[in-house]
């Protein structure tokens, strides 16, 4: 089992606002039953947290976007890592920002679409999700799009 805690100065986390993204893969396929208990569960435990952000799955790939506190990022990370319904967890990248780019919701869902494969397409230059080459804004901005907001 992994262990990730994020530092921080102690003082500056109830004011903070941070964003963290990442990816992971599938352990094994998942069904709609599946993405609906998943999503189920983060909107809960993100409310509790005041944690905001974005989950898109396309194919047996999975990308997120959280925002809120540092600390509670933290926690939240440390539950994502311990998930045994994916592996291959990348921490793609842990920012500060000034305002929510997710701000609506506790946890927006991108199911699987023609739609999504193009704009995956268009940002990773495969079908796939392949976020090698993309950074924490360039994936902010990936999934924004598949959600139909603009960029920022």
């Amino acid at each position: 089992m992994h262990s990730f805690f994020i530092r921080s100065n102690f003082a500056d986390w109830p004011r903070s606002l941070y964003r963290l993204a990442y990816t992971s893969v599938a352990s094994k396929p998942l069904s709609k039953a599946d993405l609906k208990q998943i999503l189920s569960t983060s909107v809960l435990r993100n409310q509790a947290d005041n944690i905001t952000g974005a989950l898109c799955f396309s194919r047996d790939a999975f990308v997120q976007v959280l925002e809120g506190a540092r600390y509670n990022l933290s926690i939240a990370f440390q539950r994502i890592v311990a998930d045994t319904r994916h592996k291959e967890v990348e921490l793609i990248g842990l920012e500060p920002v000034r305002v929510r780019a997710f701000g609506n919701w506790s946890m927006a869902f991108i199911d699987d679409s023609t739609e999504v494969r193009e704009i995956i397409l268009n940002h990773c230059g495969a079908d796939r999700l392949v976020t090698d080459a993309l950074d924490l804004s360039s994936v902010t901005g990936l999934v924004r799009e598949m959600l139909g907001k603009p960029r920022d």
